[in-house]
């Protein structure tokens, strides 16, 4: 029995062609421990003087937007430093936050450039001096679509 054949549809709406990717976009409320509840180590030793992830106890976070918990017995049992106030907390959210908007921006201005070097080069490359027209552009796709059915 033969079917008529749909159109494949993308997944993604960042698979369809022309879409600009951004790269991924953390959603953490905290930035100061990821909503972990634990301070991350390179923030803990901009405020602990000596600190080693290794050794040191592990500071818990207290930013006042920071909604992670981390549970009673941790906190009673002394396997935590609870000395960071939500002041400083929230000063090393606002630098990780802060730090994550220059990095995906960074990366977003990467990736346009590297792009528009695949498509510079991709046009010097090619042999066409013209682009398709659509009429060519529909013959094209629907060979593709043959040599994917036949494959």
């Amino acid at each position: 029995m033969k079917f008529e054949k749909l159109p494949a549809l993308t997944r993604r709406e960042e698979d369809e062609p022309g879409f600009e990717k951004e790269s991924w976009k953390p959603t953490w409320k905290c930035y100061c421990c990821h909503d972990t509840g634990f301070v991350l180590d390179r923030l803990a030793s901009l405020v602990i003087d000596g600190y080693d992830a290794e050794k040191s106890k592990i500071p818990k976070c207290s930013a006042s937007g920071c909604g992670a918990e981390v549970g009673v017995y941790l906190e009673e049992s002394g396997t935590l430093d609870c000395r960071l106030s939500s002041e400083v907390c929230d000063r090393l959210s606002e630098m990780e936050r802060t730090s994550w908007e220059g990095y995906r921006w960074k990366k977003h201005q990467l990736r346009k450039e590297a792009l528009g070097l695949v498509e510079e080069l991709a046009e010097r490359k090619s042999m066409r001096n013209v682009g398709r027209s659509e009429k060519e552009e529909k013959e094209a796709k629907r060979r593709h679509l043959r040599v994917v059915e036949n494959y």
